[in-house]
């Protein structure tokens, strides 16, 4: 009698383990589908109809600025160029930044090009492009100087920040561990940091990069730093379960940049002066 228990326990288990085994290789062969990926449906939606949809902020100039006539600004330029790398039509759909994942998650658009932050808690239902642009903070100051690379290069200079900015929180963090390494001066605007500079108040200007690059084309004699110090990278979102399309965009960013022409871009919106050296 426990022989048969015995028996009975093992053929249940076995059979168990099997469904188990069985259910596990039909949802590898489920993944894999022809071997490369799960099927990625907005992907074979463009192979048919090769229209890719795109989220855009209108109101985020020079990134997204309203026309009448149609979106405008950096954002926009960079998604033509993405279509046309890929071979896709464009379609924009105007968007603001309280509904731009929504409109992704519900599939009203295929991807979103916002000045959007990578957000790591939203890794789960979106994938995230490598940097198209870095909007950190970045040093402004006399053309034809070399620029600080980081606040250790400052040696008790006076260093012009936007109150309550990346770069006031950073630059107090620093002072904190190293007080009197230099002078702070607390401005109401990154503009008038600059306008320090210009005016002789600050040494040096530490502020995002559009303001820099947009503010230095009013004053010629300034120039910008070529690497942020508070780095703020823009990505493109994806659906995560477009995985295919994700890779397309990744490879089509990737040869944008190789080319020169994600550069351009960025120049055409924010062409100014840039420490050479």
């Amino acid at each position: 009698m426990l022989k048969r228990t015995l028996l009975s326990m093992q053929t249940l288990v076995f059979g168990s383990l099997s469904i188990i085994i069985v259910a596990l290789l039909g949802g590898g062969w489920a993944l894999q589908g022809d071997g490369t990926g799960p099927v990625d449906t907005t992907w074979q939606r463009l192979q048919e109809n090769p229209v890719i949809v795109v989220g855009v902020d209108p109101n985020l100039p020079p990134f997204g600025i309203h026309d009448p006539a149609g979106p405008r600004g950096l954002d926009v330029d960079l998604a033509n160029a993405l279509a046309a790398e890929m071979g896709f039509q464009i379609r924009f759909v105007l968007l603001s930044y309280d509904g731009i994942f929504d409109a992704l998650l519900r599939g009203d658009v295929d991807m979103v090009i916002a000045a959007l932050r990578p957000d790591p808690h939203r890794t789960d239902h979106f994938r995230y492009s490598q940097p198209y642009f870095d909007a950190g903070q970045v040093f402004v100051g006399p053309a034809g100087e070399q620029l600080p690379t980081g606040f250790a290069a400052l040696k008790r200079q006076t260093l012009a920040v936007e109150f309550a900015s990346e770069a006031n929180v950073e630059a107090r963090q620093f002072l904190s561990s190293k007080p009197g390494a230099f002078r702070l001066l607390e401005s109401v605007t990154a503009r008038e940091a600059m306008v320090a500079v210009v005016e002789g108040a600050a040494d040096y200007a530490l502020v995002d990069t559009v303001t820099a690059h947009l503010t230095v084309q009013e004053y010629p004699a300034l120039q910008v730093s070529r690497e942020t110090v508070v780095p703020d990278p823009y990505v493109v979102a994806i659906r995560r379960s477009d995985w295919r399309l994700f890779m397309a965009v990744e490879e089509a960013l990737a040869t944008l940049r190789h080319k020169g022409v994600l550069q351009d871009i960025i120049d055409r919106w924010l062409k100014s002066p840039v420490q050479s050296n």
